[in-house]
């Protein structure tokens, strides 16, 4: 009978162990993951961005938010299939100086 219970103890320390251990690789496999997205999300950030502003027919940009990010929009116009003019947004992900060149270059287009 003590070894039953010897034994019992044995199994739940090692239980406990097990469940420390994969409490611990799941905490790890979360801060890896968001490492990964953070590395990801600033190497977007750091991006240059080329807009031809006339083939584009952009006609504003403003910084706001999607999907919980901050982004650079740019209006623009676009023809549909049947040839008509409709409204688009441009989303980009850039950090504030990447957003402050490109306002820079539309209000050179624009004035131009």
């Amino acid at each position: 009978m003590f070894e039953f219970f010897k034994r019992s103890q044995y199994l739940t320390r090692e239980l406990e162990q097990r469940d420390k251990v994969i409490k611990s690789l799941g905490e790890e496999n979360q801060n890896l993951k968001q490492n990964h997205q953070t590395q990801q999300e600033q190497e977007v950030s750091d991006a240059e961005f080329s807009v031809d502003w006339q083939r584009m027919r952009a006609f504003a940009i403003e910084r706001n938010i999607k999907d919980n990010k901050i982004c650079t929009i740019i209006g623009y116009f676009k023809t549909d299939k049947d040839g008509n003019d409709c409204v688009s947004e441009w989303y980009l992900f850039c950090n504030a100086e990447t957003h402050r060149r490109l306002v820079a270059e539309f209000d050179q287009y624009r004035s131009a």
